[in-house]
């Protein structure tokens, strides 16, 4: 038996102006594939989590 199962899933999906010229279009990529981002994502979840109690046993993992 697995110790946890799968609550919900959430995906966050980023949208940029079609608009972007092609150097505005990597810059935005670098920014993306930055681990600094998803560090900075990781601890934005982890902390809106600490605000709510209940969901205290509840396990997050951010993935790229």
């Amino acid at each position: 038996m697995p110790r946890l199962i799968v609550m919900d899933e959430l995906h966050v999906t980023l949208l940029a102006p079609r608009r972007l010229s092609v150097p505005e279009q990597d810059a935005v990529t670098r920014a993306l594939n930055d681990p600094s981002f998803t560090a900075g994502l990781r601890r934005a979840v982890r902390r809106l989590m600490r605000r709510r109690p209940e969901l205290s046993p509840v396990r997050v993992r951010v993935t790229r």
